[in-house]
């Protein structure tokens, strides 16, 4: 999938799995995403989300690696 993930996608914070890598979603990573971490596991690699991303993700190890290697190729426009 390309594109600006959808705004109207902000139901996901009631997931508690979402996998969402290796696609191309650009932009900023909603803050509905930090409910679905808290609760639950998330998956970013391979998108081109812009920085800065949400303070949330600062715990996880694996999730701190997916968003280095999306500043590298980060889409903010």
């Amino acid at each position: 999938i390309i594109g600006i993930f959808p705004e109207k996608a902000q139901f996901a914070s009631k997931l508690n799995y979402l996998d969402i890598s290796i696609n191309k979603f650009w932009g900023s990573i909603p803050e509905s995403f930090c409910e679905i971490h808290r609760k639950g596991t998330i998956r970013l690699s391979g998108n081109e989300f812009c920085p800065p991303y949400p303070e949330c993700f600062n715990d996880s190890p694996i999730i701190k690696m997916d968003l280095t290697d999306m500043e590298s190729v980060a889409r903010c426009k």
